[in-house]
């Protein structure tokens, strides 16, 4: 159940939130971490894949070469880190689908999976999205950091369950894709969508 504006939302999550497995890493770790995350995307992605993070740029996309084929994948992220071509800030929104798109182009020889990219913030850059997860078809990974960050600093890599993941869907992401009106400080959140490739 979405909250309204002013509202807070309250989710019924399973009798026990405690995540099934949790991985630990350290500063300088990330390679460490990434490989973990590429382990648990190519046991557990099943049809559909959200990668629910704020930061998530087109120096992420690495990660979406673990993805199986025939995976659906929706990316939320917000307009506050996004990056031209060279990897200054400031990329503007209208720009976002030719930049991803070369990006792409530039590390891969094949064709990304199929996804859709949602940038999800206010005109000022303010975004509403903060926590970060992985979700599948019955499974979840909860990211301490954004996946930028893995490796900066101290971070956990949280499993979870189906159940888990499920509501944590259901409250985060499913508003966003069925678009939901929401006010922050004053200003309408707003989404630019579009697709990753040809």
């Amino acid at each position: 159940m979405a909250a309204q504006s002013g509202e807070t939302a309250v989710v019924d999550l399973p009798e026990n939130p405690v995540p099934m497995s949790v991985h630990l890493y350290s500063v300088g770790e990330r390679q460490q971490a990434l490989d973990r995350v590429r382990k648990w995307i190519q046991q557990n992605v099943n049809r559909y894949l959200y990668v629910y993070d704020p930061f998530f740029t087109v120096r992420d996309l690495d990660i979406l070469a673990a993805i199986p084929g025939g995976t659906q994948v929706r990316i939320l992220t917000s307009p506050g880190d996004q990056r031209r071509i060279d990897g200054s800030r400031g990329a503007a929104l209208n720009d976002l689908e030719d930049i991803y798109a070369s990006a792409w182009r530039q590390r891969f020889d094949q064709d990304p999976p199929p996804t859709s990219v949602f940038v999800i913030g206010t005109r000022t850059g303010k975004t509403p999205l903060h926590d970060r997860y992985l979700l599948t078809d019955g499974a979840g990974l909860r990211l301490g950091t954004s996946i930028s960050g893995l490796g900066s600093k101290e971070t956990e890599l949280a499993e979870l369950n189906a159940e888990q993941a499920k509501a944590i869907e259901a409250e985060r992401v499913t508003p966003w894709l069925g678009g939901q009106i929401v006010m922050m400080d004053g200003e309408r959140v707003r989404m630019h969508a579009f697709p990753l490739g040809d």
